[in-house]
């Protein structure tokens, strides 16, 4: 979530004693571009600002995080157990739901202060999902088309290949992007590592990442909605069933 810029003398420790009982960790961190339909508009990246800060608050076991920037804020769910490996995602109305807590925990701590209440200009909703390659039952290899929808089985450029990426963006609505909001998805193929004892799995990473323009923290909480269930019919779309059934 892209906004202006606020307040001189901002105390990053003032504020996280509102939040620390839920978000008692902290961590700096590199700081964020912000939504990349910025820059599609001309925008320059956030991070270019001069003494940009970008901080998580963290839950006790490191999986949630809200992110704070000079000019962003973010709120996301990460993922801490190995890949394979059961974990407990709480999934998206409950990630929303607490990003709104935390956005209006900031705000009040700003009107506290007669601080205005910092705008949005661009929100961002972002899937990383991990799903393993299973060779293929009659020659063995791994092949893009046992998770891809958009591979044709007998084409033989589908056999997969370590470091393939393939990247597109398209249109959420009837308006194109940038003007419109934009969905990037990204497919990668690498390699994850469940245990010293065990031997390397091949993978696909999917990337969904959609983003829009706001001007109002309504519009932010209509466009996550709109671009949660975008994504999820996407997702149907370009893996194939039985590959979801393995999603990692």
């Amino acid at each position: 979530m892209a906004g202006k810029q606020q307040a001189a003398g901002y105390n990053l420790k003032d504020f996280h004693d509102q939040v620390r009982s839920e978000l008692p960790g902290f961590e700096r961190a590199i700081p964020s571009d912000g939504p990349e339909i910025l820059q599609l508009r001309g925008l320059p990246p956030l991070s270019i600002e001069p003494f940009v800060d970008r901080w998580f608050l963290k839950s006790a076991d490191e999986t949630l995080a809200f992110q704070l920037q000079d000019n962003m804020v973010g709120y996301n769910w990460r993922r801490r157990s190995t890949p394979g490996t059961p974990t407990n995602y709480p999934g998206f109305d409950t990630l929303k739901a607490s990003f709104e807590k935390y956005v209006r925990c900031l705000a009040d701590w700003h009107t506290d202060r007669g601080w205005a209440v910092p705008d949005p200009v661009a929100v961002e909703l972002f899937y990383d999902d991990i799903l393993p390659m299973v060779p293929d039952p009659d020659t063995g290899t791994l092949r893009l088309s046992n998770l891809l929808s958009w591979f044709n089985p007998n084409d033989p450029s589908s056999s997969a290949m370590f470091g393939w990426t393939n990247m597109w963006v398209e249109g959420i609505t009837s308006t194109p992007p940038p003007q419109g909001p934009m969905l990037k998805i990204r497919a990668e193929m690498g390699v994850v590592t469940e245990g010293p004892e065990v031997e390397p799995r091949s993978v696909i990473r999917l990337q969904f990442i959609a983003a829009g323009i706001c001007s109002n923290w309504d519009e932010v909480n209509s466009f996550l909605q709109v671009a949660h269930d975008y994504i999820g019919v996407r997702f149907s779309e370009v893996i194939i069933p039985k590959a979801m059934k393995a999603w990692m």
